[in-house]
């Protein structure tokens, strides 16, 4: 999106579309809230408070028959698995399908009770029962460019348990929906935005 004020594209396109994430369960996000939980970094996109604390939520692990909750160092190295760094970035294409296997897999967490060790799985999305998980959207999401002071502009962006999932382009009614493609397109380039679509699972444009 440009840094120009679009009136019509925000009442007629984006404020509706906002409305009816909240209607369906996304709590709203002011941008001053959203960069706190970013940790005031730009170049964040994952909103890590909110992510630990569904994490220690959703996991646990039972050793003979007796219920355990994960340590938070334990909800630290999964969320270190989860996040490519720069030794693990295999292209657009690599990265995005190794962050969308670890999403629907999960990972694994050795723990050691008693000199016994095993590994349990962790998940970071409770796909069976969705109203576990917790959902957010926010508006006007700024996030730093890659190697760059810079930043690209999302008109919507919806997180499940802080993980950005939703990337929205919002265009008035009068524009063609390619443009908004080709905008979503463009910030996956190297130059722009690609660590936040390591994460998105679904673009749109409306």
């Amino acid at each position: 999106m440009s840094d120009g004020f679009d009136a019509a594209e925000k009442y007629q396109s984006q404020i509706p579309a906002m409305q009816l994430l909240v209607a369906m369960g996304y709590g709203p996000l002011s941008q001053n809230r959203l960069l706190e939980l970013r940790g005031n970094r730009l170049r964040n996109v994952v909103l890590d408070d909110i992510l630990v604390e569904k994490l220690r939520e959703l996991n646990n692990f039972s050793y003979r028959g007796k219920d355990y909750r994960f340590d938070i160092e334990d909800v630290h190295e999964a969320i270190r698995r989860l996040k490519p760094t720069p030794d693990r970035i295999k292209g657009l294409k690599g990265t995005t399908q190794e962050v969308y296997d670890t999403l629907v897999l999960g990972t694994t967490i050795t723990k050691t009770i008693d000199g016994d060790s095993k590994s349990y799985s962790f998940r970071f999305i409770d796909w069976e029962n969705p109203a576990n998980n917790v959902f957010h959207v926010s508006a006007e999401v700024a996030v730093e460019r890659t190697g760059s002071t810079k930043t690209n502009r999302c008109d919507i962006v919806g997180y499940v348990n802080g993980i950005p999932f939703l990337i929205i382009e919002n265009k008035r009614p009068t524009e063609s929906l390619k443009k908004a493609d080709s905008q979503l397109i463009g910030y996956q380039s190297e130059g722009n935005i690609p660590h936040l679509f390591h994460f998105a699972q679904l673009l749109m444009s409306m």
